[in-house]
C-alpha cells in the first residue's frame, strides 16, 4: 500500500533537503509578485475585466483584441514558469490564447491555446520561457470574432528558476489532472511536489495532446533539458518513437516514462515499453490493478479515462519511488 503524503512544506523551492539519493534535485526557485487584479489589466474595450477575475468578449468583437499587465523580470538569463487557471461561462473558448511577450509585443516567448477550456471545469496552463527583455507583457489575446464570452482567470503566477534541476513533467490530460477530486489541484505533479519539497515540480501537461506535440513541447523547452524527465502520454498506444525523440534530448538527469492505461488491453504496448526503457518505465496501470484489486481500478478513476485524488497520489507516490531508484 502507498503511504500518506506529508503536506507541502513551504512555498519556496530549493531549501532544507533530506535523502542523499535525491540531492541532484536542488532546483531553486523565486515566487515574483505580478498583478493579477483583471480590472487593473490594460488593452481593447470590447475585451475589459468584468471583475477581479473575470473577462469579458463582447459578442460584437470582430478583430483581435487583448487585455494585458506589464512586469519587470530581474533579469534575462533565468528561465521563468507563468502559471493560470481558465474557466469560460458556457460553450467553447473562442480562438484565444495565454502569452507571453516584450513589451512592444514583436517577440513572443511563449503561448498556451485556450481552445480546450470549454466549460466550467478549471484547465490549469504553465508556460516555461526565457526572455530577451526584461520588460514583459502578459496577455490574453484573442485573434478572431467570437459570441460573448466570459473567461474566469484565478492563480495567476510567475515564478523564476534560478538554478539547479527540477522534475518537470510532459504529457497529455493526466498529466495536467483531469478528474481530480479537489478542482484544480494539479493532479499526480501537485502531490509529488509534496514529496519532494526541497526542489520544483513543473506540470507541463496538455489535455488532448498526443505523443507528438508533448515530445515537440519538451525538446523547445530547451531550458528544461538537464531536469529529470518524466513523459506520461496515458492513453495513445502509438508513443514510443515520438518519446524517444523527446529522450534524447534528455541531456542531464535520468527519465522515466510511464505506460499506457487505456481501458483497452494494452498489454502488448506497454510490454514493448517495458522492454524498450527497463528500470525507466513503470508499468502503471498493472501497479493500480494490483493496489486496487480490480481490473478497472474503479477507485483510483473518476471517469473511463482519467483519475481522481487518490488514483493520482498513488501515481506520485509511485514516480517517486522510482526517482529514488534512478538517482
Amino acid at each position: 500500500m502507498f503511504h500518506t503524503l506529508k503536506p507541502l512544506m513551504s512555498n519556496t523551492f530549493g531549501m532544507g533537503f533530506s535523502g542523499s539519493n535525491l540531492s541532484a534535485l536542488n532546483c531553486q526557485t523565486e515566487s515574483l509578485a505580478i498583478e493579477q487584479d483583471l480590472l487593473n489589466w490594460t488593452g481593447y474595450s470590447n475585451l475589459y475585466g468584468l471583475d477581479s477575475d473575470t473577462l469579458r468578449i463582447e459578442a460584437a468583437a470582430t478583430q483581435y483584441q487583448y487585455r494585458r499587465a506589464s512586469y519587470t523580470l530581474p533579469n534575462t538569463s533565468d528561465v521563468y514558469v507563468a502559471s493560470a487557471t481558465f474557466t469560460l461561462e458556457a460553450g467553447s473558448a473562442p480562438d484565444a490564447s495565454f502569452r507571453m511577450r516584450d513589451s512592444s509585443a514583436a517577440t513572443e516567448w511563449g503561448s498556451k491555446s485556450l481552445v480546450d477550456v470549454v466549460d466550467t471545469t478549471p484547465v490549469a496552463k504553465q508556460i516555461v520561457f526565457q526572455a530577451n527583455d526584461t520588460d514583459l507583457r502578459y496577455s490574453i489575446e484573442v485573434d478572431s470574432s467570437a459570441p460573448q464570452r466570459d473567461i474566469g482567470i484565478t492563480d495567476i503566477s510567475l515564478r523564476r528558476i534560478i538554478s539547479g534541476a527540477g522534475v518537470a513533467v510532459y504529457g497529455d490530460s493526466m498529466v495536467q489532472g483531469i478528474g481530480a477530486t479537489t478542482p484544480n489541484s494539479g493532479g499526480f505533479p501537485t502531490f509529488l511536489q509534496r514529496l519532494i519539497p526541497s526542489t520544483f515540480v513543473l506540470n507541463a501537461g496538455v489535455g488532448g495532446q498526443g505523443p507528438t506535440d508533448i515530445a515537440d513541447r519538451f525538446i523547445a523547452d530547451t531550458d528544461i533539458h538537464p531536469w529529470f524527465l518524466v513523459l506520461w502520454e496515458a492513453d495513445d498506444g502509438g508513443t514510443k518513437a515520438e518519446l524517444d525523440r523527446a529522450i534524447a534530448v534528455n541531456t542531464g538527469l535520468p527519465y522515466i516514462v510511464l505506460g499506457n492505461c487505456s481501458q483497452n488491453d494494452v498489454s502488448a504496448v506497454n510490454g514493448s515499453m517495458a522492454s524498450a526503457y527497463g528500470d525507466n518505465f513503470i508499468n502503471i496501470k498493472q501497479l493500480m490493478i494490483t493496489e486496487t484489486g480490480q481490473n478497472d481500478y474503479a477507485d483510483f478513476r473518476s471517469d473511463v479515462i482519467h483519475l481522481n485524488d487518490a488514483g493520482y497520489e498513488f501515481v506520485a507516490q509511485t514516480v517517486f519511488d522510482k526517482i529514488k531508484t534512478l538517482l
